[in-house]
């Protein structure tokens, strides 16, 4: 769980990345400069024969105590409007490519998958391209694979995601446990879920499981692959508001919930990313980057009943607005909920 300070330091750090708008930029402190480690991993209980077991086993046991607390929560306050679900759309970015590019995508998705290092040629931009459509379709890949020149050639790269800075892998079986630990963990929590409850709070369900399972994370200058990615979000528990948006966006995409991220076209410290979602009502943004900051910002300590108010609800499913321009003319269509009407305090 959470710990008051990081969330005092992370609401002063989201500035950094825009992630809170208008807000001075602080001072770096020895907490903020210092370089994020692997966490130790908690001890835990061999889990049953037939069930995750070694570091997927330590992270679902985590993600389980969050789960027992959002689900009861929500089915004690539910949102007062219904709307069924909306099935989540494959992006299929490789159908967007060039012959060429979709020949890379395909030889570096064979390389991901079966963690068998390939090494091919390809031009610079047409390699990029393809790497960027198989992160999004694929978005395990992203937390242990990348692609490095090798002389006139790229060479595929496998990394420890929870290792920084970030450097080739030694022990290609710990790669794969974690990124089993992610599929895993995602998979667990988009099955605590119940089929009863309105799209509404599935949303709001996984939204809880990121803000509550994350602390922002922000090192003045140098950035982790993890927090950047949707594993920080889901598995290790820090991110930044990329991380947030794309850990978001994949528990939808395995709780079969349309999502999809959308970023500001700033590529300066006033970046930022959120994501769209699909009601009976509309289209509607949810940014849970700031449904977090928002607890951080104005309490002095907190519970889960805090997540009930209006300072989690402003950012969540909400109308398009002056704070959240996307850069390829995303926008929404529903109409704004009066949310206050939700809840009797």
């Amino acid at each position: 769980m959470k710990k008051l300070i990081a969330l005092l330091l992370a609401a002063a750090a989201l500035a950094l990345c825009g992630c809170v708008p208008g807000r001075p930029e602080p001072e770096p402190s020895a907490a903020a400069t210092a370089a994020p480690t692997e966490s130790a991993a908690p001890s835990y209980s061999p889990a049953p024969l037939d069930g995750p077991t070694g570091y997927a086993a330590v992270r679902i046991d985590h993600a389980r105590e969050l789960m027992d607390l959002i689900i009861p929560f929500i089915q004690a306050h539910p949102i007062p409007v219904y709307s069924a679900d909306h099935g989540y759309v494959f992006p299929d970015k490789r159908s967007g490519l060039t012959p060429a590019e979709a020949e890379l995508y395909d030889t570096m998705k064979k390389s991901a998958e079966s963690f068998e290092a390939a090494v091919f040629e390809g031009g610079e931009q047409e390699t990029q391209n393809a790497l960027a459509a198989l992160f999004v379709d694929e978005p395990v890949t992203e937390t242990y694979f990348t692609v490095r020149r090798d002389g006139s050639r790229w060479r595929s790269v496998f990394f420890d995601p929870e290792v920084y800075p970030f450097a080739p892998a030694e022990d290609i079986g710990l790669v794969r446990e974690k990124a089993a630990a992610f599929t895993a963990v995602g998979e667990y929590v988009a099955s605590r879920i119940p089929d009863d409850f309105s799209a509404l709070d599935k949303y709001r369900a996984l939204a809880y499981y990121i803000i509550l399972n994350t602390e922002y994370l922000h090192t003045h200058g140098t950035t982790p692959n993890y927090v950047t990615c949707a594993y920080g979000a889901v598995v290790n528990g820090y991110s930044i508001c990329q991380g947030y948006a794309l850990g978001f966006e994949y528990l939808c995409r395995v709780a079969n919930l349309d999502c999809r991220r959308v970023r500001n076209p700033f590529n300066d410290d006033n970046m930022h990313f959120w994501d769209i979602v699909t009601l009976d009502q509309g289209t509607y943004y949810v940014d849970v980057t700031w449904s977090d900051s928002a607890i951080a910002l104005h309490q002095q300590s907190w519970t889960i009943d805090d997540y009930a108010d209006e300072r989690f609800f402003r950012w969540f499913v909400f109308p398009a607005d002056d704070h959240h321009p996307s850069d390829d003319g995303t926008t929404t269509n529903g109409r704004a909920f009066d949310k206050k009407s939700w809840y009797i305090f």
